[in-house]
């Protein structure tokens, strides 16, 4: 990355993703079930995952180790959805793999800080835009 510009625009394009991925997802209050929801545990471990992979300089290893990480999810599971689309959009949106490898750690950052804001019922509050929610 060169410059306080690109990684403005990774923050922004990762924040982009980040509200998609969220945009119509029901986020569980209750007791957090590992390996089959969303969890900031299961967040954050995709994030370490993702610096861990720019340490290294290999995309596939983000792959590898965010689908190791739903491995336990079903397809219905939002752990499951949360992965599927997350690497999807990165893929669609980044040209190279230091690219994806960027908006994947954005992508990861500004997911931890919207699910939080989720769990605690704010949901109007980000989404709205001009009478939408």
């Amino acid at each position: 990355m060169n410059s306080a510009l690109d990684r403005r625009k990774f923050e922004k394009e990762g924040c982009e993703i980040a509200m998609k991925i969220f945009e119509n997802r029901y986020i569980e209050s209750e007791e957090e079930v590992e390996g089959r929801r969303i969890t900031m545990s299961n967040l954050r471990n995709m994030l370490e995952a993702a610096r861990e992979a720019k340490k290294i300089g290999s995309y596939d290893y983000f792959k590898l180790r965010a689908a190791y990480i739903a491995r336990d999810a079903d397809y219905e599971d939002s752990l499951h959805y949360f992965v599927r689309r997350l690497l999807s959009e990165i893929n669609k949106r980044g040209k190279t793999d230091e690219e994806r490898i960027e908006l994947a750690i954005a992508t990861l950052t500004a997911s931890i800080y919207l699910f939080s804001a989720l769990k605690c019922n704010f949901r109007k509050i980000i989404y709205w835009r001009g009478g939408r929610s």
